[in-house]
């Protein structure tokens, strides 16, 4: 009969996860890691001390993964324990890690960053100084807290299926979207930084009349417009449209 994994285990599994990198290395990167979550669930599910070592010996190996995504690969892999099934583990772990690591990446060291520091910076213009905040907190509850815990589970329950779980997700596209909101925002934050420089607007919270924010709305239309007619061009060329736009309007 398989092991019933319960809520405790669950939990345990998932503050292990925090500790994934502690143990990388430069031969076989996240192997330790790997091993280290699933240990305790290993010695429960095998009990036999001499099956524990064959896993821990079989999955002493290469593995490197994004640290933020893995979790869905530990879900697959704690209910391929449960079905003993390793060696289907095995193959998964390599077929999966570099996808995943590529996807992973994009979001956690290029998306994420680079869009919560805009976010920061305009909240900071505006002299909302608790903004700096902002990127910690979304940036750790996000990818620490809420990826780690949702993979574990939808690994779990999709089984080797989380390869077309992932896939619905449709992550790439979601990436493209908020890039294109981080240029509408950069585009805008610049306009206003423009117009604060020449003394034609004081920022402060009180200073957004309605007049301000329909401009301000305007701007972003604008660009979106800009993006609709120039899809097949690089977001460059659409920008420097949008900027032509705007100082015509203001000249």
């Amino acid at each position: 009969m398989n092991y019933e994994i319960t809520l405790k285990d669950w939990f345990h599994l998932y503050l292990r996860s925090f500790l994934y990198q502690n143990l990388i290395n430069d031969k076989y990167f996240q192997n330790f890691g790997f091993i280290y979550v699933l240990y305790p669930l290993v010695r429960k599910i095998k009990k036999n001390k001499q099956a524990v070592q064959d896993f821990l010996v079989k999955n002493f190996e290469y593995f490197n993964t994004n640290p933020y995504l893995v979790s869905f690969v530990m879900g697959v892999a704690i209910r391929f324990l449960q079905e003993n099934n390793e060696d289907k583990l095995r193959k998964f772990k390599f077929d999966i890690m570099s996808p995943l690591a590529a996807l992973g990446d994009a979001i956690s060291w290029q998306m994420a960053p680079s869009f919560l520091a805009l976010i920061c910076s305009i909240l900071v213009f505006f002299k909302c100084y608790w903004g700096v905040l902002v990127f910690f907190l979304v940036y750790n509850l996000i990818l620490n807290v809420f990826f780690r815990f949702i993979g574990l589970l939808i690994g779990y329950r999709n089984g080797l299926n989380v390869i077309f779980k992932i896939a619905n997700m449709d992550i790439q596209h979601q990436i493209s979207l908020i890039k294109r909101v981080g240029l509408i925002m950069w585009g805008s934050g610049f306009f206003l930084l423009l117009r604060y420089r020449y003394g034609l607007l004081d920022l402060n919270i009180q200073a957004l009349s309605f007049p301000i924010m329909i401009e301000v709305v305007s701007i972003f239309l604008i660009l979106m417009l800009f993006y609709r007619i120039n899809k097949v061009m690089i977001p460059a060329v659409t920008y420097i449209l949008y900027l032509i736009v705007i100082l015509i309007v203001n000249i």
